[in-house]
This record gives structure tokens, sequence and C-alpha cells, in this order.
């Protein structure tokens, strides 16, 4: 997610305290930066874009990342305003750090979430980067909080819902893509959120000669088929290609990338 997005998020998870919102209020102000926190591994461009791709959403989305800067907020706030609440502002930053962490788990970059004793990054392709579904839940969370514990009750249950619908469409288009080709030999299928629309899929299908690259709509299963790629994993210059250190942090970082450092060259 973009930080706008974790930002709203963040906000939305601070209204349960029940606090009014002031610029002084130290939960607020530890949800919101507990909420934009672990994309500080931006300073890793520093080190150059190699160092940055190596880092991102790693040393600062883990679960061991996220308790310690959820130790580290409450204490450099109080430096500025002193806490009536530790505990209140350790929860504010824990929520809006977990915050952050789920949403990102949400789409299709995925988290490290057991770093460093695991380089797994976990994925569960359902939101887009930007999602206006979210922000208008976190918003309506937000300039609703004072009609009552009922709003809350129905927006967490409208995100969950929503959250459900699209693990369902995804589901559903995968099924659809896994009988279509059924006569490929398929070896892999990934369905993942559009970049820009809230009603269209990305795919890529694997088979074992060809990578098919594509969109689909959600309702309709509209079908736009953009790219057949072939497969050339025994090409000399593949195979020094994925000797590079670019192509190995490709290949850890980005799932489904990966795929296409054995299709870039064509007959």
């Amino acid at each position: 997610m973009e930080p706008i997005t974790h930002m709203i998020f963040g906000l939305g998870i601070a209204t349960l305290s029940g606090h009014d919102l002031t610029l002084t209020n130290p939960v607020y102000i530890a949800s919101i930066a507990g909420a934009i926190a672990p994309d500080l591994d931006i300073l890793f461009r520093v080190g150059g874009e190699l160092t940055y791709l190596k880092h991102h959403r790693k040393t600062t989305h883990s679960f061991l990342s996220v308790l310690f800067i959820t130790a580290i907020i409450p204490l450099c706030i109080n430096m500025f305003i002193p806490l009536e609440s530790f505990w209140e502002t350790f929860f504010g930053a824990f929520g809006g750090c977990i915050s952050h962490v789920f949403l990102d788990l949400l789409n299709s970059y995925g988290v490290k979430l057991l770093w460093p004793f695991s380089r797994k990054s976990f994925s569960l392709n359902l939101l887009l980067l930007y999602d206006p579904v979210i922000i208008i839940l976190s918003l309506t969370m937000f300039f609703a909080r004072n009609l009552g514990n009922s709003i809350m009750y129905t927006t967490t249950a409208i995100f969950v819902i929503y959250l459900g619908m699209r693990y369902y469409f995804r589901q559903r288009i995968h099924r659809y893509l896994t009988c279509k080709y059924r006569h490929k030999k398929t070896i892999k299928i990934v369905i993942m959120p559009s970049l820009i629309s809230l009603f269209d899929w990305d795919f890529l299908i694997e088979t074992q000669k060809q990578v098919f690259v594509g969109s689909i709509k959600t309702l309709s299963k509209e079908f736009n088929l953009k790219r057949k790629l072939k497969k050339h994993s025994k090409n000399m210059l593949i195979k020094l290609a994925m000797k590079t250190r670019l192509a190995s942090i490709f290949k850890r970082t980005f799932r489904t990338l990966r795929y296409f450092l054995f299709c870039i060259f064509k007959d």
C-alpha cells in the first residue's frame, strides 16, 4: 500500500481508543507513526536501488521489527509530550504498525514476516496498492467515531466481507483459468489484483513451454491475453543472467516476476 492509505488506516485504528483527536494526543500520534514507520526502509535507497530492493518490505516489515518499532515510538513521543499512559500509546503504535504489515500482506508484493529467520515472502494477492474501499472505510470509522460502537462494528464487518468477496472472486477466476487452460499442461497460475482497476485482475499462467500474461474482469470474465512468451530456460544468456545479484534479488523479492526471467528472449 502507498503511504496515504496506511496513514488513513492508522487514523481509523486510533479511533478505537475512544480518545478525541488533537494534535498533541499521543495515542493518535503513535498510531499514525506506527502506520507509516515500516516504510522507513526507503532509507535503504541511500545504498542504491539494489540495496533498496533487497531490503524493501523485509527488515522493517517482520514481526520482530514490529515489536521493536512499537517499543521505540512511545519513548520518542515521551521526549516531547509527557505520556499519561505508556501502554495506551504503546498499543496505539502497535495497532498502527500491525495494520501496515497486514495491508501490505494483502497486496501482490508481499512481506517477509519471519525475517531474519526466513527470507520467504508472504502475499495474499487481494488488494490494489491504492484501494479506494479501504480508504473510504477508514475515513468512515474516523468521522463517525462519535456515533457509537455500532458504527465501528459495522465498518469492521464490511471490511471483513470485502476481503471475503475479493478472495472469492480471485478463487473463482483461478478456477475459470484452470479450466480454460486445462489442455496446456499448466504448471502454475498466479492471480493478482490489477494495479489500477478495482474490478480487474491480472494473471500469469506458466505451462511447460509458454507463459501467458493477461487480464480478466471480475464479473463478466472478459478476457484480454496480452502476451504469449516462449520459455528459453536453456538459453546461455539467461543462465548467465540468473547468476547475477539482480536476478537473485528478483527471485527472492518478486515472487511472480521471477517467471519472466525465463521469458525475456524470443526466437
